[in-house]
């Protein structure tokens, strides 16, 4: 019976582990800003909006999905070097689910000899927590275009670890409290 009884608190707890990296869900972005710290000298550059908001998707754990997200430009006829100062650039995210806002930050600069302009993003991919242990990423596409011309920024969210639902916390905590009350039950007839 001893045996049995171990062997069912085990079995609780495995479930209960099992159950918190399931679940698939829906991701929904309420909006978006992009700043383009466009004063001084530095290439002068212009935003087109590309995804509507509020907008969701459903993803599993491990998932990901790649969207664009954002076109950036410039109109200048040439690029010269008061345009190859880097000049910053973010993107702040306000999610309704989950409710998490943040920031990625990065840099812009056009490049005298390739007549281009360039966008780098900073500590790709960015993390956003939310609940006790969850995670997803968010990660902007660096790139390089033409000037005058435009290029299409994609950003990729990844959902990379669930927040463990309630009863999945109730299994997992029923099979570890069974499993110390065995222990001390069979510690104390020893003594």
């Amino acid at each position: 019976m001893k045996k049995f009884f171990m062997l069912l608190c085990a079995v609780i707890l495995v479930f209960g582990m099992v159950g918190t990296s399931s679940g698939a869900l829906n991701f929904t972005l309420d909006s978006y800003d992009v700043t383009l710290h466009d004063c001084g000298t530095g290439l002068k550059l212009y935003l087109n909006p590309i995804l509507i908001t509020p907008d969701t998707m459903n993803l599993e754990v491990g998932d990901s999905s790649t969207f664009p997200f954002f076109e950036l430009g410039s109109l200048e006829d040439w690029v010269n070097s008061n345009d190859e100062g880097w000049k910053d650039i973010e993107v702040s995210f306000d999610f309704l689910n989950p409710d998490v806002e943040g920031i990625v930050e990065g840099r812009t600069r056009g490049d005298e000899e390739g007549q281009v302009g360039i966008v780098e993003w900073i500590n790709q991919p960015v993390n956003f927590s939310f609940g006790s242990t969850g995670l997803f990423t968010i990660d902007l596409e660096n790139a390089i275009f033409n000037t005058p011309g435009s290029t299409t920024i994609d950003a990729t969210l990844t959902y990379v670890t669930a927040v463990p639902v309630p009863p999945t916390i109730l299994l997992m905590g029923s099979g570890l409290l069974g499993l110390v009350g065995y222990n001390r039950n069979r510690f104390n007839k020893k003594s």
